[in-house]
């Protein structure tokens, strides 16, 4: 009778061990998926802080780009309209005369302008197809279009700015050459155009 009953014990005492290890097994199970739950949690919040402060930096690239080029095309925009038909109108010498004070003022103002608007452009589309931003496409079309603008310097306004500082042309050229250089300055315009729109759907998709 004596052994049953320390059977009976051994086996309460057993079957309580068991059931207690069940229940630190249950706490621990409980412990590690909350941990782990945690810990997403975590990561998640980390992600998206990243990708907020990256979309943040994106909004910003992309308004800056938009108001460079709106500046820039601005200032293009008026000198077509304000000069170009005023040069137009002089006579060849006063012309020479005048851009011979004026010239190098005009181009003053226009150097940093150009390659700020030439520079941050090409720099956001860089970063755009790093990143893989939203908007991307149009951000690479703005850069396409910005390259387009900056290379009708060096295809024609290098060379017929400097015929107009050296005063090389004839009486007869230079009404010509101005009707020239003015469709020229009219193409950029409308490069620099297409570019500044191609940001601000980027801008405003994003």
């Amino acid at each position: 009778m004596k052994g049953a009953i320390q059977n009976c014990d051994i086996f309460n005492v057993a079957k309580s061990k068991n059931r207690l290890n069940r229940l630190i097994a249950v706490h621990v199970g409980w412990k590690t998926i909350i941990c782990q739950h945690y810990k997403a949690v975590l990561q998640f919040n980390n992600f998206t802080n990243h990708y907020k402060t990256r979309n943040k930096m994106i909004e910003l690239l992309y308004a800056v780009t938009a108001g460079i080029l709106g500046i820039f095309a601005g200032a293009q925009i008026a000198e077509g309209v304000l000069f170009v038909p005023y040069w137009k109108s002089m006579k060849p010498a006063d012309f020479y005369e005048e851009h011979k004070v004026f010239g190098p003022i005009v181009y003053k103002f226009f150097a940093p302008l150009t390659i700020a608007a030439t520079l941050i452009p090409i720099g956001t589309a860089i970063y755009a197809l790093m990143v893989d931003a939203p908007g991307k496409m149009a951000v690479l079309l703005t850069g396409f279009f910005t390259l387009l603008f900056f290379a009708t310097y060096y295809l024609y306004f290098k060379k017929a700015n400097q015929s107009f500082a050296d005063a090389s042309l004839s009486e007869d050229e230079l009404p010509l050459e101005l009707v020239k250089w003015g469709k020229w300055h009219w193409t950029r315009i409308y490069l620099e155009l297409a570019a500044l729109v191609c940001v601000l759907i980027a801008l405003i998709t994003n």
